[in-house]
């Protein structure tokens, strides 16, 4: 982990496609101020859909969900954690009744 609240991946697919300088923070800060684009958005939400195995419902793509990173990482876990309980789901219909 950085130290952020989010792994060194997610940073990396951030510093991928924003334009920063060396090490610039990107905690606290505007993904707009930091240059995302459209195309960043799109790189980057394609990027953390494969990376973290989650799909961004069409209603989360928006500047709201991208306006920082704390609150990009906060929809992505959530979306990890959504995508885990519906697989458990799945897992639980296959076994027996009562086992």
């Amino acid at each position: 982990m950085t130290g952020s609240r989010w792994p060194d991946t997610f940073d990396t697919i951030l510093r991928r496609y924003l334009p920063l300088s060396g090490g610039a923070p990107i905690a606290g800060r505007s993904l707009i101020d930091l240059g995302l684009d459209s195309r960043a958005l799109i790189s980057i939400l394609v990027e953390i859909e494969d990376e973290f195995e989650v799909e961004f419902p069409d209603d989360y793509i928006n500047l709201q969900t991208f306006g920082d990173a704390a609150t990009l990482w906060g929809v992505v876990d959530d979306l990890r954690s959504h995508e885990s309980d519906q697989e458990q789901a799945i897992v639980d219909l296959g076994r027996p009744y009562g086992g």
